[in-house]
């Protein structure tokens, strides 16, 4: 797989995402070992823990050339697409199934999917009688991993209607850049209908009726502060100085015993001083990207694992669950196990 003009070392694919592949390979071949997978691809058991780090597109597609050499999927990306649930998908999850109805949770998609999948631009197209979202990935080639992205995209977008709506036989109709392939009965599947191969553009068609009659049960509060935390996250992204990475990568890699201030300045080779002015220029300070991480890892740890709130509060460094639980329901607004009950795959 080639990644023409995109810089083969920006970090562009949400960990959560590596490790759904992960997980579905271990579940076709169990006696595949973690040193066969991840062979020539710059990644380790360390990087993967990482949850709330990413990938550069080299390693990506190197992850993915070692998988499909066990697999010979093509409709990997289809099949992969089906299998995330939504609060996988990170903040942008919980902005997803705080939305108030499908138009609503599809247009937020569009507008955050940057923090996910740093690959991808989606545009969102309402006409009188349907929404199209169109897919640009102008810094792939046609090709293998550009299938790939654009079809676990896709697929993980009709998953969100389907599951959100609980109509598992909607019409929608589908458009791809890249010629038929040679068995297609996968895509009508899925799709209800042969998607139209060799088009102008990669777009996904949604009759407009369905995405504003069904109504959810997002809550504004929540949606609110959902919101805002996805547009932190595309602003910090989006920013040229990596020393906000820097540091989360610094803190992130040192959980239960998060270095002071000082300590990181002196990791990253500059004074105390200068990393105040430098993360003030960039309107922000060591706290509160301390506090962000902090809410990142508690909402892993409620999602993905059956920790009681005095390990999770361990392991955050706070003194006790109370002020655990206190903290969290600042950051989200409810309370640890009411967030967990909520937002948890069942």
């Amino acid at each position: 797989m080639t990644t023409a003009s995109l810089s083969s070392n920006k970090k562009i694919i949400a960990m959560d995402y590596v490790v759904l592949l992960l997980e579905y390979l271990r579940q076709k071949h169990p006696n595949i070992h973690d040193d066969t997978i991840l062979k020539n691809t710059g990644i380790d058991r360390t990087t993967i823990a990482n949850r709330d780090g990413f990938l550069s597109i080299s390693q990506y597609s190197a992850l993915l050339d070692n998988a499909q050499q066990h697999l010979q999927d093509p409709v990997l990306g289809l099949r992969l697409g089906q299998l995330q649930h939504i609060a996988a998908h990170g903040p942008l999850g919980y902005a997803i199934l705080s939305s108030k109805s499908l138009d609503e949770a599809l247009n937020m998609v569009c507008r955050f999917i940057r923090i996910r999948n740093n690959l991808t631009q989606i545009h969102y197209e309402r006409s009188d009688n349907k929404v199209v979202l169109r897919m640009d990935i102008e810094t792939l080639p046609i090709g293998p991993l550009y299938q790939f992205v654009v079809e676990q995209s896709f697929s993980s977008f009709v998953y969100i209607v389907k599951s959100l709506s609980g109509i598992n036989d909607m019409p929608l109709e589908t458009r791809f850049c890249y010629p038929e392939p040679t068995d297609s009965e996968f895509y009508q599947t899925l799709f209800g209908a042969l998607p139209v191969f060799s088009a102008q553009s990669n777009e996904l068609c949604i009759a407009r009726d369905y995405l504003t009659e069904f109504k959810l049960n997002g809550d504004d509060m929540f949606a609110s502060l959902a919101e805002q935390q996805c547009q932190k996250i595309m602003t910090r992204l989006q920013r040229e100085d990596g020393i906000v990475s820097d540091i989360c990568q610094i803190l992130m890699s040192n959980t239960g015993s998060f270095p002071k201030q000082a300590d990181v300045a002196a990791a990253m080779n500059m004074s105390v001083r200068t990393l105040v002015r430098r993360l003030a220029e960039q309107q922000t300070s060591f706290a509160e990207i301390l506090n962000d991480c902090k809410f990142e890892l508690a909402k892993n740890y409620l999602l993905t694992t059956d920790w009681s709130n005095e390990e999770i509060a361990y392991l955050l460094g706070y003194e006790s669950p109370g002020n655990f639980s206190r903290s969290f329901k600042k950051w989200a607004a409810l309370s640890p196990s009411v967030f967990r009950r909520t937002y948890r795959p069942q």
